[in-house]
């Protein structure tokens, strides 16, 4: 027996990058043929895997399990007018994720003389561009890029709001993590995201990707809320996020490996 992991959906997804290329694209039928299980992380994978052919009984739905170095702080929500807002996004600073969208965004929601502070915490092959884009807007007092993180544990904490405006995701554990630690998210409209955001009661704030002043909206719409409004979104969203717990993946793909060994009497 011998399992697949779906790691990603939408228009950077696994089948997708298959398609993409003639030998895995050749070899694609006989390996769905003879796959024992498929494991998605979220409805639109398996979906996926369903219009590929892989029979509804070899598809499960396995999420990610969330790991952190030390207990999580929550941090109650506090006037704007006080310490520096800090937006964060936190991932591969790659095509994929339409960040150029965010820093127009940005650009728009809060212009070049706030106090309000982006960051964009990691790093991949359009930092230069990115950094570029940000000069020529006339926005780098207000947006910083943070590199890769050792500990982005304690860059989540101290965040007010989470914007990731993504074209393609799996289940993104960056979404996820910023949830558990009680920060509200701004997330583009795609399926996993408005999963995320109807569970935790964001799903006013999504917006259509690439869609940079639905997102200024969206952000100047946070902003505006009361700093009660915004403690009640933080423990939603943290209430979410810390239900993905790493003991939860483990169980099920034990269960799983199990299964398959006892169908085949090894």
């Amino acid at each position: 027996p011998w399992v697949a992991r779906l790691a990603c959906s939408g228009s950077h997804g696994d089948f997708r990058f298959c398609d993409g290329n003639w030998l895995s694209r050749w070899q694609l039928p006989a390996l769905v043929k003879s796959v024992s299980t498929v494991v998605a992380l979220d409805k639109q994978t398996r979906q996926e895997a369903l219009d590929r052919g892989v029979p509804e009984n070899r598809v499960v739905i396995i999420r990610n399990g969330l790991v952190f170095k030390r207990p999580l702080h929550v941090r109650p929500a506090a006037p704007l007018n006080g310490a520096p807002l800090r937006v964060l996004f936190l991932g591969r600073l790659a095509a994929q994720k339409r960040l150029s969208t965010l820093i127009h965004a940005w650009q728009q929601a809060v212009g070049p003389t706030s106090t309000l502070e982006l960051q964009l915490a990691g790093d991949g092959e359009e930092r230069g561009a990115l950094e570029a884009l940000v000069e020529a807007l006339g926005i780098s007092s207000n947006v910083n890029f943070l590199g890769q993180l050792d500990d982005p544990q304690t860059t989540l904490e101290q965040a007010q709001l989470f914007v990731n405006p993504s074209e393609s995701e799996g289940l993104p554990n960056a979404v996820l993590e910023a949830a558990a630690c009680g920060v509200p998210l701004v997330l583009s409209d795609i399926p996993i995201h408005r999963e995320i955001a109807e569970a935790v009661g964001m799903a006013d704030y999504l917006f259509a990707v690439g869609d940079a002043q639905a997102l200024a909206v969206a952000i100047r719409k946070f902003i505006g809320l009361h700093p009660a409004a915004r403690a009640q979104l933080s423990q939603r969203c943290a209430a979410f996020g810390q239900r993905f717990l790493p003991q939860n993946r483990d169980s099920a793909y034990l269960h799983l490996y199990r299964k398959l060994l006892e169908s085949r009497n090894c």
